[in-house]
C-alpha cells in the first residue's frame, strides 16, 4: 500500500480497528470542539486582554497548523477518491477543492490568515471561527442522516411550505379586514399584517401586535390552532423519515467504505455511485441472527466489518470481513436454508435483489465481479483494513 493510499484510508476511512485512524479522528474532532469553545469564550470582555489573549492566540496557532496540515494532505490524497480515480491528478484535486467539504476545510484555516493580514473586527473573526463547527459534519452520522431524511422528503416539505404560505396570507388578509381601521400601523395593509400572521402561526407570539376587536381575537385564536397543525405536518414528516433512515442505516456508507470492499474495489466511480444510491446498512451485535432459516435471502449481503457464521446444506463456515452472500451468490434453491449469525459486531451492507438486477443489467463489469465472487468466494473474503488493490 502506498503512503498516499494509506493517508487516504486514515482520513476518509472508517475502520474502527485501525488505531491510527481513531487517533487522527479524535485529534481533529477535539481541535474543532476546543476551537468552537474558545471562539465563544473569547467574546467575553474579560478574556480579550492580558494573559488570556496569549492563550487564545496560542490555541489558534496550534489549530491552524493542525487544520492546514489536514487540508494539504486531503488535497494530496484526493486522487485516491473513487469519484476522481479516472481523472488526471490535477483535475481530480481541482474537483476536490470545489467540493463543499473542501471549502469547509478552507474556511477552518482562513481566520488565522485573515487576522494576520488584515485588521478585522473580533465579531467577524468569531463568526469565521465558529464556522469550523461545520467540519464536524464529516464525522456526524446523525446530521448526515438528518440531511438524507430532509432530502428524501423535499417535495412533501415544499408542499407544507406552500400550505404555510397560504395560511399566512389568509390570516393576514382577515386581520387586515377586521383590524385595519382600529390599528392602521399594525394591520393597515396585508404586508404589515403578515408579520402578526407569521409570528402567530409559528406559535412564537411576541405580543407586540395583538387584535383588539372580538372578531379579530376569534380569528387570532383560530390562527393559533391552525399554526399548531401547520407546523406539526413538517415536523412529523421529517421525524418519520429520520427514524426510517436510522432504522435502515446502522451506519453511514460512503465512497471509501465501498471502494475498500473487495467486491467493489477497482470498479468505476459511476458504478460505485449507483451502488451507493441503493445500498442499505445495518449493524448487528455478536450473537444476533442476520438471516433465519426459512427466510429467503432476497438481498446481496456484504460484511463491511466483523465476522459471520453461515450454516447451509453444505455445512458451517466462518466468513471474515469482506465476505458476500445471498442473492446472486447463493443458489436460489438454497437461500431459504441459510442461517447467518454475527460472531462479532458486524456492519452489514445490503443491496435488494431488484436493485441489483437493474445494476447488473446496466453494468457488465459489476455482473462479472458478482459471477467471480460466486465462483471464488474466498477471493472476496479479505480483511477490510487491507487495500484490496494491493499486489505482492
Amino acid at each position: 500500500m502506498t503512503l498516499r493510499r494509506r493517508l487516504y484510508e486514515i482520513l476518509e476511512g472508517d475502520d474502527t480497528r485501525d488505531p491510527v485512524t481513531l487517533v487522527t479522528r479524535f485529534v481533529i474532532i477535539a481541535t474543532i470542539v476546543i476551537n468552537v469553545g474558545f471562539a465563544i469564550i473569547e467574546t467575553l470582555p474579560q478574556f480579550q486582554t492580558g494573559e488570556h489573549a496569549l492563550i487564545f492566540r496560542g490555541v489558534e496557532a496550534v489549530s491552524f497548523v493542525i487544520f492546514a496540515i489536514e487540508y494539504a494532505v486531503r488535497i494530496w490524497v484526493s486522487v485516491e477518491d473513487p469519484r476522481y480515480s479516472e481523472m488526471p491528478a490535477m483535475r481530480a484535486r481541482w474537483r476536490f477543492l470545489r467540493s463543499p467539504s473542501a471549502l469547509i476545510d478552507l474556511i477552518a484555516i482562513l481566520p488565522f490568515i485573515i487576522a494576520r493580514l488584515f485588521s478585522v473586527d473580533l465579531r467577524t473573526l468569531a463568526l469565521l471561527r465558529l464556522l469550523r463547527i461545520f467540519k464536524l459534519l464529516r464525522y456526524s452520522t446523525g446530521i448526515t442522516a438528518l440531511f438524507e431524511a430532509i432530502y428524501a422528503e423535499r417535495h412533501t416539505l415544499i408542499s407544507c411550505l406552500f400550505v404555510l404560505l397560504v395560511a399566512v396570507i389568509t390570516a393576514a388578509t382577515l386581520l387586515y379586514i377586521t383590524e385595519g381601521d382600529n390599528q392602521p400601523a399594525a394591520f393597515g395593509s396585508i404586508p404589515a399584517a403578515m408579520w402578526w400572521a407569521i409570528v402567530t402561526l409559528t406559535t412564537v407570539g411576541y405580543g407586540d401586535v395583538v387584535p383588539q376587536t372580538p372578531l379579530g381575537r376569534m380569528i387570532g385564536a383560530m390562527t393559533m390552532v391552525a399554526g399548531l397543525i401547520v407546523l406539526a405536518l413538517p415536523i412529523a414528516i421529517v421525524a418519520t423519515s429520520f427514524a426510517e433512515v436510522i432504522r435502515r442505516r446502522g451506519f453511514v456508507v460512503n465512497w471509501a467504505t465501498l471502494a475498500r470492499l473487495p467486491l467493489f474495489a477497482g470498479l468505476s466511480p459511476a458504478i460505485i455511485g449507483e451502488v451507493l444510491a441503493v445500498v442499505r446498512a445495518q449493524s448487528f451485535d455478536a450473537g444476533n441472527l442476520i438471516l433465519r432459516r426459512g427466510e429467503p435471502a432476497t438481498s446481496l449481503y456484504v460484511t463491511a466489518a466483523g465476522t459471520v457464521e453461515i450454516e447451509s446444506p453444505a455445512g458451517r463456515d466462518n466468513r471474515p470481513p469482506g465476505s458476500a452472500f445471498g442473492a446472486f451468490l447463493t443458489p436460489e434453491a438454497e437461500r431459504s436454508a441459510l442461517l447467518v449469525r454475527a460472531t462479532t459486531r458486524v456492519r452489514l451492507l445490503m443491496i435488494p435483489e431488484a436493485d441489483l438486477n437493474v445494476l447488473t443489467g446496466r453494468w457488465p463489469a459489476l455482473a462479472a465481479r458478482l459471477a467471480e465472487a460466486a465462483r471464488r468466494p474466498e477471493a472476496m473474503a479479505v480483511p477490510v483494513g487491507e487495500d484490496p488493490t494491493e499486489t505482492t
